[in-house]
């Protein structure tokens, strides 16, 4: 025991003493690696599997008729030359007037156009249709449309179904199979998953839409800027701070103003990310957006940390070796966060 309790000693008093705070520093960096490490693959491969779920389709052969989804109410709305005049966009609605599919048809032919196509069918008349003989040659042809293949979309609950004319797909409807509803163009299908009446997201929508990806943006340049800025100016008074006298005064207290902005721009990068992440609040899961918020407020209370504290030898000896890799670790992320953004991989 004796023997146990002096090498004990030894370790605890001796070179260990000076080098254990290292050693737990490295300890948390490791971890901080490896956790940021796991969640940006978990946020890769979770947005892999979304698109992979999103290009999946399932194609099949309607089960059911047009005159199930009221084709006995159809007529042609508003038909409008298109740029150059010979094409024409024939609107046709439904019994409550919503538009439900558009048709182009040729003014010179007075035929429907297959969809992606910009050639006539049929032979050319000798002189152009106005909008009422072909309003009246569309209204004609609308009992002879038939359907087409469908592919589903919304996880299934909703199907885009073509219409054929003398089977060349002309116009595409989206349809509730179950309900053999048409969904009007224009209105987007309500998810399974969300209720008519109180939409979700609306609730917890505080910054508007278009603002949130400019906040980000911003978040993240003020804190690069700061960054960069204070570290330049901070290396340039460290030269002078070696002198004596009253130029070592003047260059502490340049460096304590830095300081001070340097903290203020840190909790303006904070908040700009804070209000970034706002309309996602009841949202929170493994990605490197939550991620990158944390880790921001802990470099900021890290900094305030030494601000506070630096008083004491012992952080002032140590603080550095956590907060500098710390903060590049940070960036590190970021990059990664911004690479995903503009979709050079991983995207959204």
């Amino acid at each position: 025991m004796g023997a146990t309790r002096m090498v004990l000693r030894d370790l605890i008093g001796g070179r260990f003493r000076h080098k254990a705070p290292y050693v737990i520093i490295g300890v948390l960096l490791l971890g901080v690696m490896a956790l940021s490490a796991w969640v940006v693959w978990s946020d890769l491969s979770h947005r892999k599997g979304e698109r992979e779920e999103e290009s999946a389709e399932t194609r099949f052969v309607p089960a059911f008729m047009l005159e199930e989804l009221g084709r006995a109410t159809w007529r042609v709305g508003e038909v409008a030359p298109n740029k150059g005049g010979t094409v024409y966009t024939a609107k046709v609605v439904d019994g409550q007037g919503g538009t439900i599919f558009d048709l182009r048809v040729s003014a010179v032919s007075g035929q429907l156009l297959p969809q992606g196509m910009e050639q006539e069918i049929g032979p050319a008349a000798s002189t152009p249709l106005d909008a009422e003989a072909l309003r009246t040659r569309v209204s004609a042809v609308l009992p002879q449309l038939a359907l087409g293949q469908a592919k589903t979309k919304e996880g299934g609950a909703f199907a885009d179904v073509a219409l054929t004319y003398q089977s060349q797909p002309v116009a595409t409807l989206k349809v509730n199979p179950l309900a053999k509803t048409i969904i009007p163009k224009g209105e987007k299908p309500p998810s399974e998953n969300k209720s008519p009446q109180t939409p979700e997201g609306k609730k917890a929508r505080v910054v508007p839409g278009n603002l949130v990806q400019p906040l980000g943006w911003l978040a993240t340049m003020v804190a690069i800027v700061s960054t960069l800025y204070y570290s330049w100016r901070r290396a340039q008074s460290a030269i002078i701070r070696e002198s004596e006298g009253i130029a070592k005064s003047a260059a502490i207290r340049r460096l304590r103003g830095l300081l001070r902005w340097h903290e203020v721009f840190g909790f303006l990068a904070l908040g700009l990310g804070f209000l970034h992440l706002l309309n996602f609040w009841n949202k929170l899961q493994v990605s490197t957006s939550w991620l990158l918020f944390f880790m921001m407020g802990t470099v900021v209370l890290s900094g305030m940390f030494r601000d506070t504290m630096g008083r004491y030898p012992v952080v002032r000896t140590y603080w550095r070796s956590f907060h500098i890799p710390y903060t590049l670790l940070f960036f590190a992320v970021l990059a990664v966060h911004v690479l995903m953004k503009v979709h050079v991989f991983g995207g959204d």
